[in-house]
């Protein structure tokens, strides 16, 4: 070496480092600049030891950030430099060395990988050792955090690690040159996990793929082993297959997602710009809601929703699938209510209960962290989660520093760990009404505490006392923090946008437990992170029948039809139940008021899944709304204490609806008036608190022609309007709320003991 001055730059990088090809790639950059030295995971980060002259070592590291694998991300990256003295030693050569092990060190594991272009290109090739290969990867794709057991991500880390590489395979982990150099995941047709038809016996049968492929072509049910879970497949262009799947998920209305083979046949069924086409091809491969075309896909697949979750295939599996057959239902391999499946002898006893479903396509590499697909929609132009999972689980979100675990809610259940400033959501676990959903929620807290190895210092928790998370936080040791629902709702916008506060945060949902032991859902709060107060809220109406109020939407419109004054239209033994106010609670709830008003209108009067009602009430509006009409707003009034009663739009939409008007012009008008409600009601808070920003937040804003409209209405008064990106909208998103709030506390200081 002819260096004149020779320099070392200790550089250390922090973020999705593991996982996505980084070590690789900064050895390729590093010959690329004449570079020496050494590369080496140091438990959740990259540490790289580089020997060259200065204006080589400048352009080195500004080609790591410049030039990064497109699945990773750089949180923090940081060097020291020094000059080298006379004599000192300096390596002929850059190399990987072995993964460290320490504490206290930022971990950020990849989420999984969809497969990329060149390993599908590679599994085509007839002549090569990965032709038709079900689990092909490389350092650009493949599962990651699904097979993960400990950081750091090598394959004695992972689910790989029973699978012993062949000479080919070593070869490539081993050459730089190679694409698989340092791939955790490399596998070939002589080495790696193998595939298998079961059949609803336990039986083993060969030409396994061949196998599915007859069985799916005929109409028949298929359970699919995944990175993430098992799915049940069926084709979705046969209405006895749709039907069939239905009845074994015991899911009467909910829409299925859709798998397409490729672009061009989900082009041929679904609606999809440019930003749409670039989220279904990136690498995390979510389900997005696509408007539907006229196709071939069964009417049974989604029902009355004018959309459809459509996505790609992800996994070389998939792909082999999918190139034989046409679009598939793929869902989660469960009962509705109940995790997804992830063990094999779960899936076996799952297909010995239900007849319907032939056989499996199973693999024995297995699943260490089952998640679900990720579910986006785009309102306003930018992706929205409904649920965040496989692809995007576990990549972390920016936070202040601090050790917290946050619990959630009882609904769409995510807790979030927080560490070294970034939160951490998990996956989505259901509904917390069942043994089985909150045995999968510890089991899966469990594993992410082992995993990122935090130590919680506060545990955060919704004070609804029937919550299974709030008898948890009961159980757990150390100081606790109760986070009120709609507090949480808002805070989760907050962190994402490095807000401070004071905000009017509008947080409008079905159910979240209030200050005054209440069931609130459709507040306007002035907030920070730390503290809020309720300012304006729907006026609260009184609901019957607890839980059944939630399925039973006729019975929520006739307790807002009393509540509006017209007694007279109702049953008198109902009308004297709600004097007595029997079994009632009273409810300030946007996502009941939703409810009532989609089953006053006959457009849907009970709920067989979360939201359905007023989801086939939104459905109604599009239609209206995408003729071109307008719909004038319906009347409603701002009270005393700032209670918004829509009593008057009740009323309203009960005599226009008698005079023959149009269900779907009512439910376009409905949905006009609700947002020029929040317009008027957040002007009302401007005047007398002057804040000018707005949060929304809460399930009902999942509600795409609403959301939309709120934000055109709030911005062309010139509020600066903020919404969840990060994390869903729903309850998906309160524990990273509850999270903000409680990093806010430790902060200050300011939360009890135990």
């Amino acid at each position: 070496m002819d260096w004149a001055k020779t320099f070392q730059s200790l550089i250390w990088i922090e973020g999705i480092v593991q996982g996505v090809g980084f070590r690789p790639f900064v050895v390729r950059m590093a010959r690329r600049h004449g570079i020496c030295g050494t590369v080496q995971n140091a438990q959740g980060a990259v540490r790289i030891s580089a020997f060259g002259p200065e204006e080589g070592l400048d352009a080195f590291i500004s080609a790591l950030e410049m030039e990064k694998p497109a699945p990773s991300h750089i949180a923090r990256m940081g060097q020291t430099r020094r000059e080298l003295a006379a004599g000192e030693e300096v390596p002929d050569s850059f190399r990987i060395l072995p993964s460290l092990q320490e504490e206290n060190r930022l971990v950020m594991p990849s989420p999984d990988l969809a497969v990329c272009d060149e390993c599908l290109l590679e599994m085509a090739d007839p002549s090569g050792p990965r032709y038709r290969n079900p689990f092909i990867s490389c350092t650009h794709c493949g599962p990651r955090f699904s097979i993960l057991k400990s950081i750091p991500y090598d394959r004695r880390n992972t689910s790989m690690a029973d699978f012993p590489l062949c000479p080919l395979c070593q070869r490539e982990y081993t050459n730089q040159d190679n694409r698989r150099f340092h791939a955790q995941t490399v596998c070939c047709n002589d080495c790696g996990p193998r595939l298998q038809w079961v059949d609803r016996e336990g039986k083993t049968t060969q030409k396994a793929l061949e196998r599915a492929i007859d069985i799916l072509a005929s109409g028949g049910l298929v359970a699919v082993k995944g990175i993430g879970g098992y799915h049940l497949a069926a084709d979705a262009t046969r209405e006895e297959a749709v039907m069939a799947l239905r009845e074994v998920k015991a899911r009467e209305a909910k829409p299925f997602a859709v798998m397409f083979g490729d672009m061009s046949a989900l082009l041929a069924c679904c609606h999809a710009g440019e930003a749409e086409q670039a989220l279904l091809l990136s690498p995390a491969r979510p389900i997005v809601l696509l408007g539907k075309k006229p196709s071939a896909i069964a009417p049974q697949v989604c029902g009355p929703s004018p959309d459809i979750g459509a996505f790609l295939p992800y996994t070389p599996l998939q792909h082999l699938l999918l190139a034989h057959l046409p679009p598939l239902v793929m869902t989660s391999l469960n009962h509705s209510s109940l995790p997804i499946i992830a063990r094999d002898e779960d899936a076996l006893a799952f297909m010995e209960a239900h007849p319907q479903v032939v056989g499996s396509l199973v693999h024995d590499r297995p699943i260490l962290h089952p998640q679900d697909d990720s579910v986006m929609l785009f309102i306003a132009g930018k992706p929205t989660f409904l649920r965040r999972g496989r692809g995007y689980v576990p990549q972390g979100i920016p936070v202040k520093d601090g050790n917290v675990l946050a619990l959630g809610g009882q609904e769409k259940s995510v807790f979030t760990l927080t560490g070294q400033g970034y939160a951490y959501p998990s996956t989505e676990l259901g509904d917390l009404d069942t043994v089985e959903n909150v045995a999968q929620y510890c089991s899966t807290l469990s594993a992410m505490e082992d995993l990122l190895a935090f130590a919680p210092r506060l545990v955060a928790y919704d004070p609804h006392p029937g919550y299974a998370t709030s008898r948890l936080a009961r159980e757990l040791p150390g100081p606790k923090l109760p986070v009120y629902h709609h507090h949480a709702h808002i805070a989760s916008v907050m962190g994402e946008h490095g807000l401070m506060g004071p905000v009017i945060g509008v947080a409008f949902d079905g159910t979240g437990y209030g200050e005054d032991g209440t069931i609130w859902g459709g507040e306007f709060l002035i907030a920070d992170r730390r503290s809020f107060r309720r300012d304006a809220s729907l006026k609260p109406v009184w609901l019957l029948g607890g839980d059944a109020s939630v399925r039973r939407a006729s019975l929520t419109a006739d307790c807002y039809r009393y509540d509006a004054g017209l007694a007279q239209d109702l049953d008198p033994l109902l009308v004297r139940v709600l004097e007595l106010r029997v079994n009632a609670v009273a409810s300030s709830s946007m996502g009941r008021l939703f409810d009532a008003v989609s089953a006053m209108l006959g457009i849907c009067t009970t709920s067989t899944y979360g939201g359905q009602c007023a989801m086939e009430l939104n459905y109604a509006a599009q239609t209206f709304a995408q003729e071109g009409r307008l719909a004038e707003p319906l009347p409603w009034e701002l009270g005393a204490e700032s209670q918004v009663d829509f009593a008057p739009c009740i009323r309203a939409l009960h005599a226009r609806l008698g005079q023959g008007e149009s269900p779907f012009a009512l439910a376009y008008a409905f949905h006009e008036t609700v947002a020029r409600m929040v317009l008027r009601v957040c002007l009302h808070l401007q005047e007398q608190t002057g804040i000018k920003t707005v949060c929304l937040s809460g399930g009902v804003f999942q509600n795409r022609l609403l959301t939309e409209r709120v934000i055109s209405l709030l911005e062309g008064e010139g509020f600066g309007v903020y919404r969840n990106q990060a994390v869903p909208p729903g309850d998906g998103g309160i524990s990273f709320g509850q999270a903000v709030v409680a990093l806010e506390a430790m902060k200050e200081g300011s939360f009890p003991c135990a």
